[in-house]
């Protein structure tokens, strides 16, 4: 039995020495004092200068963290870096504070591009959720100095040439329109709600704060293509917020790929949309 397990242990180890890891590289100071990190995951085998995914979790922005990406194994295997980013939580900044941040770790992995082996200009992103949320504006608002101009780091670039948009919310009126059909008994103004500790007050009294949070609004003919995928039976994002962002892109000429899963609510698995993801990062990143 020991024998076998050792010469599993030899059999695996050329395939684990392939897989590179750097954790907590700081990426801007934040104004509460703790730095925001980032964890850099590539493999050995990979040609260089390597394509980048940035990975933005899930979490409601008010919880979730950037350890075990999930869309490392494949990715890495493909020849893709993957850069999973932390953002402030909603227990420490509201809105626009975590689409700034993405911004920042997308500009700091731009200007680190030789540090790491990345290719500067084959940069794309993929979030779900709260983090699906992030990514869309992150392909909507590139380079906006609405938001620019708040980053830590200046004179770079924030623009993605890819976006992975999982269930994340486009719009939010109508989606909280549409949650007060389907749970009549949830005050999304309460300061219990998310909407609440994400905008700092009731939607109703931060309509313009909400509006520039709603990627639906930002839609123009020089954003990144996107793929969007979406349950069709979420009931915490109904997927009528992914169907007008596609409608939207589309309308303005941006290619955008949709997939509405059935019989899926809110947990998109990894093993049901991978082949679409790395297709799409083939057509729209790799080369």
């Amino acid at each position: 039995m020991v024998r076998n397990a050792v010469f599993f242990l030899l059999l695996t180890l050329p395939t684990l020495a392939q897989t590179r890891v750097v954790r907590d590289v700081a990426y801007k100071p934040a104004p509460d004092g703790d730095s925001l990190r980032l964890d850099v995951y590539w493999s050995d085998s990979a040609r260089w200068p390597r394509p980048v995914v940035v990975w933005l979790h899930g979490g409601g922005w008010r919880q979730g963290s950037r350890a075990n990406p999930r869309p490392n194994d494949p990715l890495l295997k493909l020849g893709y870096a993957v850069v999973s980013v932390q953002y402030r939580l909603t227990n420490r900044a509201i809105f626009p504070a975590q689409l700034v941040d993405c911004k920042d770790a997308v500009r700091f992995v731009r200007q680190n591009a030789g540090r790491f082996g990345f290719d500067a200009d084959r940069i794309g992103v993929w979030g779900s959720s709260a983090g699906g949320h992030l990514a869309a504006l992150l392909g909507t608002t590139a380079d906006d100095p609405r938001f620019g101009r708040l980053c830590h780091i200046q004179g770079v670039s924030d623009r993605v040439r890819a976006v992975v948009d999982e269930c994340g919310p486009t719009e939010f009126r109508s989606l909280i329109r549409d949650l007060s059909v389907v749970n009549q008994s949830e005050d999304w103004n309460a300061a219990t709600s998310i909407f609440y500790q994400l905008f700092g007050g009731p939607v109703a009294e931060r309509r313009k704060l909400a509006r520039s949070a709603g990627a639906y609004h930002f839609v123009s003919r020089d954003d990144a293509p996107f793929l969007i995928l979406h349950g069709q039976d979420d009931d915490i994002v109904p997927v009528g917020q992914s169907v007008m962002l596609h409608e939207k892109l589309r309308r303005r000429g941006v290619f955008s790929e949709l997939h509405v899963i059935p019989g899926r609510k809110h947990d998109v698995r990894k093993v049901e949309v991978i082949d679409w993801v790395t297709a799409f990062l083939a057509g729209h990143l790799a080369r």
